[in-house]
């Protein structure tokens, strides 16, 4: 599962990265502008510094996460309070550009990952994990809970656990047809720039229910404690931000 996941993406990277991650329909084709594309991850990471103020965490800002990091939208704007950043992801073509865009920045590391788990960090690593529209492109449900249990074993006490996943799709997300139609064409040789350019892409949706979410972050480790649950309601794509952190540091 996570080598077609990296093909996939690797194949996205290379046509048009920027509005893979970020799919606004002003700006395919390549017309993101670079400054315009990383002020977003600015803004989005702003927004939860904001909320976790509410909270008074993370209680250090040594060490920070963001997984599904693409080219390092939001990495980026971490290194302007974390003293250490690292961005992880699937696809190697999204972290060479990562590292391109974010040369000369002391504080940004980018780590290739193809595994199923984290295992290449520690227990307790993070002050902050960040993972933001990218566990519903992971293919399958076992895959995201297992994630969510890494989240949680990586996140130090006294740490913040951030992450968004959809608990619903509308019938039309659900059966992915323009996903299916992508994996057959390649399977005929087509060319992946050729169905981007007919709008046929790879990229993945599934729901995670929020009691599921819930048990899994139950399970995990008896420190870990559920602060709240952010919902956005939208047609297509409602979706839960959970916020979590470690119970031994909690006032």
């Amino acid at each position: 599962m996570t080598d077609r996941l990296a093909r996939d993406w690797d194949d996205l990277a290379r046509i048009d990265p920027m509005f893979t991650i970020l799919s606004d329909v002003s700006k395919d084709a390549g017309r993101w502008d670079v400054e315009d594309f990383f002020e977003t991850g600015r803004h989005d990471f702003v927004a939860t510094l904001a909320r976790a103020e509410e909270w008074s965490l993370p209680v250090s800002n040594e060490l920070a996460l963001d997984f599904g990091c693409g080219i390092g939208r939001v990495t980026q704007a971490m290194a302007t309070r974390f003293e250490h950043c690292v961005g992880v992801d699937v696809s190697a073509a999204m972290i060479s550009q990562a590292r391109e865009f974010g040369e000369g920045m002391a504080r940004l590391e980018f780590v290739h990952n193809v595994d199923s788990d984290l295992r290449l960090f520690g227990d307790g690593q993070f002050d902050l994990v960040y993972c933001s529209v990218v566990l519903q492109h992971l293919g399958r449900r076992s895959l995201v809970e297992s994630f969510i249990g890494e989240f949680c074993r990586v996140l130090r006490p006294g740490g913040l656990l951030v992450f968004q996943v959809p608990h619903a799709l509308a019938l039309r997300s659900r059966l992915q047809l323009r996903r299916r139609l992508h994996h057959v064409l390649r399977s005929l040789r087509v060319g992946s720039e050729t169905l981007a350019a007919a709008g046929i892409y790879p990229i993945g949706m599934l729901s995670v229910p929020p009691r599921r979410v819930e048990r899994c972050l139950r399970d995990s480790d008896e420190e870990i404690v559920q602060l709240c649950v952010d919902v956005t309601r939208t047609p297509r794509y409602p979706s839960a931000t959970y916020w979590v952190t470690r119970r031994s540091a909690v006032s």
